[in-house]
């Protein structure tokens, strides 16, 4: 009798199949989104769950809603948990990528995320004008016209790293823009 042995890609694969057969699809997307972001692969969405087909793209958010749970995507409160931001930037800008990533909503206003932070079951924000600007001013959000916000690629890194801490420190050491000094007139 000849032993095969498995090649370990082969050998984890079996492994990872057999655990998310036990789960129903809600919790098999959670389970690889939420792998895929702790080892900082990115993947397609729409390979993990192509159901989940969005024709109304800028759905508003309502508190209490149950899309996420209808549509197998993860949830809001699983996705800032999954990232536990330690600050209000943190946080806001979690939002802000989880609206554009998950709810293909790239234009938000503060209420929508004020909004999506009470549907995450998220300590209510104190101030969240100021968390916005806050986040606008570390280049997470910019404006967008008419009073609406959109995630930059730099809020993206900072989403993507989360939730280690030593990732964002070590991105905001890169993307630190030195300031100009005032020139003297004499």
């Amino acid at each position: 009798m000849k032993t095969t042995s498995l090649r370990p890609d082969v050998a984890a694969l079996g492994i990872v199949l057999d655990a998310l057969d036990q789960l129903d699809d809600q919790q098999r997307v959670w389970v690889l989104q939420t792998a895929a972001s702790r080892l900082s692969l990115k993947i397609d969405r729409s390979a993990l769950d192509a159901r989940s087909t969005r024709e109304d793209a800028d759905a508003k958010i309502k508190p209490g809603d149950a899309a996420d749970q209808s549509s197998g995507e993860m949830s809001a409160k699983g996705f800032i948990r999954s990232k536990n931001p330690q600050s209000d930037v943190q946080r806001i800008t979690c939002l802000a990528y989880y609206l554009t990533k998950f709810r293909n909503t790239r234009y938000f206003k503060t209420k929508d995320l004020s909004e999506l932070n009470a549907q995450a079951d998220c300590p209510k924000l104190s101030n969240p004008t100021v968390a916005v600007n806050n986040a606008r001013k570390e280049k997470y959000l910019t404006p967008a016209g008419e009073g609406n916000k959109q995630l930059t690629n730099q809020g993206e890194d900072l989403v993507e790293a989360l939730p280690d801490q030593e990732k964002v420190r070590s991105l905001k050491s890169k993307t630190r823009v030195r300031k100009k000094r005032a020139r003297n007139k004499r």
